[in-house]
């Protein structure tokens, strides 16, 4: 009895030992697929891995010659020249940094360029309010008593007369009182610039500019000095625009 009963186990562990390596197997049919599709992917990576070597060979003579440079050795005549021979670093360039400051854009200063053939440089500051008789706002002319002077513009643009009166008072020089016009001019942005026609704008025979100071009240002599403000003939413009340090 006991002899039936261990075959009987044998044989039940024999057919299920045979079960399962069934499941294992893998059919031909998946093989196949599997293999198909492995072998298109390395067919794409052909062409890519192609690409990869021919660069790679392009690259091996600027590799070899990188590795082959030596950094020249520092002559030992030239030691002197070094805090510490086994630098080569100059000691001129290994000082400390003694200062640093961190500054507005706005706050650097940059001196005036001499010009040769002017001894006087021309300064370009925009008078204030304080001490001048004429000054600009924006794009409008003021007078320090009447307030700001009105014109008629032309379209968009304003009259000759109007543009030479603004670049006298935004580019003559405050320490100045008469300049030549070509030095005026130099100044001058290119826009702004209106060439040697100063005394037919703004000199004693331009009638549209005498309209425009007469329509605005404004008379054409200094309140102090009695002498007058602004006048120009075809080399010089003067401007007397101060009130103080006359």
């Amino acid at each position: 009895m006991a002899i039936n009963e261990l075959a009987r186990k044998e044989a039940i562990n024999s057919i299920s030992n045979q079960a399962l390596a069934t499941r294992s197997l893998i059919s031909p049919l998946t093989l196949n697929r599997t293999a198909e599709a492995y072998k298109k992917v390395m067919e794409n990576m052909e062409g890519p891995l192609r690409s990869f070597n021919l660069a790679v060979k392009s690259l091996r003579p600027q590799i070899e010659a990188i590795n082959k440079m030596r950094i020249p050795e520092i002559p030992t005549m030239l030691s002197p020249l070094y805090e510490q021979e086994e630098l080569s670093i100059p000691a001129t360039l290994t000082r400390p940094i003694q200062d640093v400051r961190i500054i507005n854009a706005e706050d650097i200063v940059i001196p005036a360029v001499k010009e040769e053939s002017n001894p006087m440089s021309v300064s370009h500051t925009l008078p204030t309010t304080k001490n001048a008789i004429f000054y600009l706002k924006g794009n409008d002319i003021y007078h320090y008593k009447i307030g700001r002077l009105t014109y008629k513009p032309r379209g968009l643009n304003d009259p000759k007369y109007i543009k030479a009166f603004k670049n006298v008072i935004r580019y003559m020089p405050l320490d100045r009182k008469i300049i030549r016009i070509k030095e005026l001019e130099s100044v001058m942005d290119k826009q702004d610039k209106i060439g040697q026609n100063y005394r037919m704008n703004i000199g004693k025979s331009a009638r549209s500019f005498k309209g425009f100071l007469i329509k605005n009240g404004v008379i054409n002599s200094h309140p102090v000095h009695k002498e007058v403000i602004i006048a120009a003939t075809d080399e010089y413009i003067t401007f007397h625009n101060f009130l103080e340090s006359e």
